[in-house]
């Protein structure tokens, strides 16, 4: 009776103990952090810290472009990057304490809006720099019951609290390491009103400073429990394999150009192209139109793809629903497991030593962006091209017109007209024996006066020979 009694007491307490256990974002996280090792840990802890998963309701859970909450969260990263030994702000024409403010057209109103740039220094005495960026805004909704249509947010993992939490971690990583070249950290806003930051940040590379940028990495749509993949561009570079297999010896990832991530087909890019891809859809794509290296890190749920079919890009959670519970529930610990790999496979990538050589080499294949993404280039082009084949196709009518009108005096086919004319036949028959006749006649006289040409040129050409030969046998003596 008694050894029944104490195990009623454990099964009650166990009971209690379950119930007790906190069930916020963190106990979903401790139960599967055994499954991560320090990155993962850290980026998990920069995620949470950054969408505030602690609070229900907070300004940066409505981080929308332009808006107050943008600003908030923007004010929030630029303090934990101040907080990192071995980066600085970026101060330049554009930037100040590493706040760079534009403007952004928000559904027809003029809004402020902000990218925050820190950097690590290289030791090289004119160093190249790296880019790695990620946009920190978040895209909101409406309420159907909100009668005064009022937006709201959430935390935002999936947008983009995922990333900015990746990048964070990156730069609290290399920042206690050493390279040759710089690493700018940068966060994008009003991402979600046509990539305005990035959009911002890459007009101000001129052809120039777009060679000293070795590389821009990103991080957008990182979040679901299926694989990493690498997107560097849509036209073959020199440095796409390297890319990729040094990426892969650190952490596995597959080439996106394999892939048909089809986002929306003829509906134009940034790049120009008359498609996007999910790999287009982001911030990397201004910078292929200046000429500048991408590595697009992004990781999707490939399990119904089957070949090279085109698959439609879905989010793992909605938008109402993007809160690190959520995606939990739905990518278990894998989504953490993939964005620690990610944070591997480009500290190997950038730890490399033959990561500034090979990322030095020129290539063409990424210029051809400019080409196709300006389209008064493209116009003019189309133009140039149109006039020559015009002027090629004039001086090919020409040359036929003159042509015509040699043969035409070869034959002297006006007089043989005349003589026919002149003449009076007594039948049909007769008339066409008589232009049979001469077409016969003109044709063997044309034979033979082709003959006689080839066998004085044949002639001509013994005769240089000959003459060859003597002059050498004169210059031999």
């Amino acid at each position: 009776m008694k050894k029944l009694k104490y195990f009623i007491f454990a099964i009650m307490f166990a009971i209690l103990g379950i119930f007790t256990l906190p069930f916020g974002e963190f106990a979903v996280a401790e139960e599967v952090s055994s499954a991560y090792g320090e990155l993962g840990t850290s980026i998990l802890s920069n995620i949470s810290d950054f969408v505030d998963a602690e609070s229900v309701d907070s300004d940066v859970h409505k981080r929308f472009a332009g808006s107050d909450g943008e600003k908030a969260a923007a004010l929030s990263i630029k303090t934990k990057l101040e907080g990192i030994a071995g980066l600085e702000a970026v101060n330049n024409l554009s930037t100040t304490n590493g706040v760079q403010v534009f403007d952004v057209n928000v559904d027809g109103a003029l809004c402020v809006s902000q990218n925050i740039i820190f950097k690590k220094t290289g030791t090289a005495q004119n160093p190249k720099k790296v880019v790695i960026a990620a946009h920190y805004d978040n895209e909101g909704y409406y309420s159907e019951e909100d009668e005064y249509a009022q937006k709201h947010g959430s935390q935002g993992v999936v947008q983009s609290g995922a990333g900015v939490g990746l990048v964070m971690t990156l730069a609290q990583k290399l920042a206690g390491m050493s390279f040759e070249f710089d690493i700018e950290f940068v966060f994008f806003g009003s991402h979600y009103a046509g990539m305005a930051g990035s959009e911002h940040y890459s007009s101000l590379i001129s052809e120039e400073s777009s060679n000293d940028i070795l590389l821009m990495i990103n991080f957008d749509e990182v979040v679901s429990s299926g694989n990493t993949y690498l997107y560097t561009g849509e036209y073959q570079n020199d440095s796409d394999d390297y890319l990729i297999e040094t990426f892969n010896d650190f952490a596995e990832a597959k080439n996106a150009r394999e892939f048909n991530f089809v986002a929306n087909a003829n509906a134009g890019s940034v790049t120009g192209l008359d498609y996007t891809t999910i790999a287009l859809e982001t911030d990397s794509a201004h910078f292929l139109r200046r000429g500048v290296k991408i590595l697009n890190v992004m990781s999707m749920d490939d399990s119904n793809i089957t070949g090279l079919n085109i698959v439609n890009y879905v989010a793992p959670v909605s938008i109402h629903a993007d809160n690190l519970k959520k995606v939990f529930d739905v990518c278990t610990n894998k989504f953490v497991c993939n964005l620690e790999s990610m944070a591997e496979g480009v500290i190997g990538l950038l730890s490399n030593e033959r990561f500034v050589s090979e990322m030095s080499q020129t290539s063409a294949g990424s210029k051809l962006y400019n080409v196709f993404g300006d389209y008064k280039m493209a116009i003019f082009i189309l133009a140039i091209l149109f006039v020559a084949l015009w002027f090629v196709t004039y001086l090919i009518k020409l040359r036929l017109e003159k042509k015509a009108e040699e043969a035409k005096a070869a034959c002297n086919f006006d007089a043989i007209m005349a003589d026919i004319a002149s003449r009076t036949y007594e039948s049909v028959e007769e008339l066409v024996n008589e232009v049979t006749g001469k077409i016969d006649e003109l044709s063997e006289k044309n034979k033979k006066s082709a003959k006689d040409s080839k066998g004085s040129d044949q002639e001509k050409e013994q005769e240089d020979a000959q003459d060859n030969h003597k002059t050498s046998e004169d210059n031999d003596n």
